[in-house]
């Protein structure tokens, strides 16, 4: 993962939702400071710190930017919630449906086998308000309940508590990536383009310049832009133009609307219209006296195997997802796949449950039906007519996960050795591919000149090329007939 920063070591969790609309100079409540949090559901609990814990605020006024590069759901889930202790509750929100940013941005962003998403993020930090103690006294009675019946405590308390929040605005710009159908794919060109294009885009890559090669790789994506305001004046994505589903980012008037965008923003915040508490850190409880042989997640439940279970259907739910957009045919076994899904996750969220075995990880074989929709079949190419002399087995699996083995819709250049430098040396094949797939062999390595198509039938096929396509092909994609 590809990441500029000029951020704080520490890292800020933003618990906010999004909000459009907050009125003007809307005063900032310091009422969440003090009080326990359930780390794997995010939710706010009472406050069981001795009373009186003293408070304090300073300004900031400090920028931090930042750009990511992603390449799934769950890469982008990581980059919204950069404290691991609050991963699971940003999980919870994003399935659940609440109004968080991260169901926001998630839901709006789509990752396919041909797209990459560059996030930027600006924020303007006005102020922070903190307690003085950074592991206050616990309440007498609290600390009682703690030694004992810590279920019981954590179930009142949570297993942490805000020590510190941040009040001002932030800007988060996705930008979605897609390769056109019909280029050549090559992998390290399209990335290291991309983090040059995106770094120089969001002014965190100083001068450096695109090169010519670069320049024709972007020239093959098409991008589509969004932008979430929170805090500072909610207009500023719609004034600067930064929702579009034609961005062309790489020209320097998109480069001028992101960076005048940036300056109302923190404009805005430090005028204090419309700033918001949008960032939170968290501390753990100190273990009391008297439990010092446990360890602390011994003392407290320890959430954090049922947040890898989470991140665990995180990852089926979106494998599950894009192959149900490709597969119209899924489309019953997709919505119990869904209900499935939002169920497990559920009760991952519910600490009741978690004694019954509810939170579960998944079996291999539950969607497998979905999952292995994406596998197509294979094709040999042969030396010589009659599949004879040397070979090339070329499979076709895992077309809707996140890094299938072959995409379809990419030219192929048969000269690399990925594909054992078989150009202009086929003479014949075997071919097992599903129906409604077919592989086309083009004379030239960027789909020119002449071409030949070998339907898959669903059953093994063997044949020659014909004569004028004799030891011809240069190139070859894998395509869906609709």
């Amino acid at each position: 993962m590809w990441f500029y920063s000029r951020c704080w070591p520490m890292a800020l969790v933003l618990f906010a939702a999004i909000n459009q609309s907050v009125s003007a100079r809307s005063p900032i409540q310091n009422s969440y400071l003090g009080s326990g949090i359930d780390s794997l559901t995010g939710e706010k609990l009472e406050s069981c710190l001795a009373s009186g814990a003293s408070k304090q605020t300073y300004s900031v006024n400090k920028a931090e930017d930042s750009v990511v590069l992603l390449q799934s759901q769950e890469e982008l889930i990581g980059a919204l919630r950069m404290d691991y202790n609050m991963k699971a509750s940003g999980l919870i929100k994003i399935f659940s449906g609440g109004l968080s940013l991260e169901t926001s941005v998630v839901r709006n962003t789509n990752f396919n086998s041909n797209s990459l998403v560059g996030m930027a993020r600006f924020r303007w930090v006005r102020a922070r308000r903190e307690l003085s103690d950074s592991i206050p006294a616990l309440a007498p009675a609290m600390l009682e309940l703690l030694k004992s019946d810590p279920e019981e405590y954590r179930r009142i308390c949570g297993d942490s508590f805000v020590s510190s929040i941040d009040e001002g605005g932030e800007l988060i710009i996705p930008l979605e990536a897609t390769e056109a159908a019909n280029s050549i794919h090559h992998t390290t060109n399209i990335k290291g383009s991309l983090e040059v294009g995106f770094g120089k885009l969001f002014g965190l890559s100083g001068g450096t310049d695109i090169s010519n090669e670069q320049k024709s790789v972007l020239q093959k994506f098409s991008f589509k832009s969004r932008c979430y305001s929170i805090g500072g004046d909610p207009e500023i994505c719609a004034q600067y133009n930064l929702n579009t589903a034609n961005a062309n980012p790489f020209q320097p008037g998109f480069a001028s609307q992101v960076n005048a965008a940036k300056l109302a923003m923190s404009k805005s915040v430090k005028l204090g219209d419309y700033i918001v508490e949008f960032g939170r850190q968290s501390h753990q409880y100190k273990k009391p006296r008297g439990l010092g042989h446990l360890e602390y997640w011994q003392v407290f439940y320890d959430f954090r195997p049922y947040t890898q279970k989470i991140i665990e259907w995180l990852n089926i739910e979106s494998q599950v997802r894009l192959a149900c957009t490709s597969n119209a045919e899924l489309k019953d076994h997709c919505q119990h796949a869904y209900l499935d899904i939002a169920f497990r996750l559920k009760n991952c969220g519910i600490q009741d449950l978690w004694h019954d075995g509810e939170c579960r990880s998944p079996q291999a074989d539950r969607f497998s039906k979905i999952l292995n929709s994406g596998d197509l079949g294979h094709v040999t190419f042969y030396e010589h007519i009659r599949q004879n002399g040397k070979r090339r087995t070329q499979k076709f699996q895992g077309l809707y996960s996140n890094k299938p083995s072959i995409r379809p819709g990419v030219i192929y250049n048969l000269h690399t050795s990925t594909f054992g430098r078989i150009h202009d040396r086929i003479s014949s094949y075997k071919i097992n591919l599903k129906p409604g797939w077919r592989i086309v062999l083009f004379e030239n390595v960027r789909g020119g000149g002449r071409s030949f198509v070998i339907p898959g039938k669903g059953k093994v096929e063997k044949k020659d090329l014909p004569r004028w396509f004799n030891d011809k092909a240069s190139g070859f994609l894998l395509q869906r007939i609709d």
